[in-house]
């Protein structure tokens, strides 16, 4: 039997060892308050499909919110949004995102922002997402070869296993 005293001087072992030494927490995207905005155009299938397919590599990441921006108030199937004015209108967003988000929307394309804590950590086009997605840190992510099989191909794989 343990006193009071004698589990007061195991907590500390017990932090480090589920906490790490101080300074190993990670600190790239895994951190808590990474944000993925994706800006895009709702009439432009080509945006639409660029968006789906970051939303579809990104969701599972931990600690990451994924926030799709649309130019116009348009819905777009498959994916929760946020319209540009109503996002542009929260007092919570920080300013570089704010500023950042009103630049990208004059040109017309889609494009990519990652923020953490106020700081644009990585930006880019929507056609390079992975690009700029590997320039937050953040894993691999691409995606994986194609696991399209034909029919006949497993009637060979059941003809094997007979």
């Amino acid at each position: 039997m343990t006193s009071g005293h004698d589990t007061l001087r195991l907590l500390p072992a017990l932090a480090l060892l589920l906490l790490g030494p101080p300074g190993s927490r990670a600190s790239g995207p895994e951190a808590a308050g990474h944000h993925l905005y994706f800006l895009f155009n709702p009439a432009m299938a080509g945006q639409v499909e660029r968006a789906r397919t970051t939303h579809r590599l990104v969701r599972g990441l931990p600690e990451v919110e994924w926030i799709a921006v649309t130019t116009s108030p348009a819905r777009v199937p498959g994916l929760t949004t946020v319209a540009l004015e109503e996002l542009l209108s929260e007092p919570s967003r920080p300013g570089p995102v704010v500023g950042w988000l009103r630049e990208r929307a004059a040109e017309g394309s889609d494009h990519l922002l990652i923020e953490h804590e106020g700081s644009l950590v990585s930006t880019g086009p929507g056609a390079e997402a992975l690009q700029v997605i590997a320039g937050a840190g953040w894993p691999d992510i691409a995606p994986g070869p194609s696991t399209d099989v034909s029919i006949s191909t497993w009637g060979k794989v059941k003809d094997l296993f007979q």
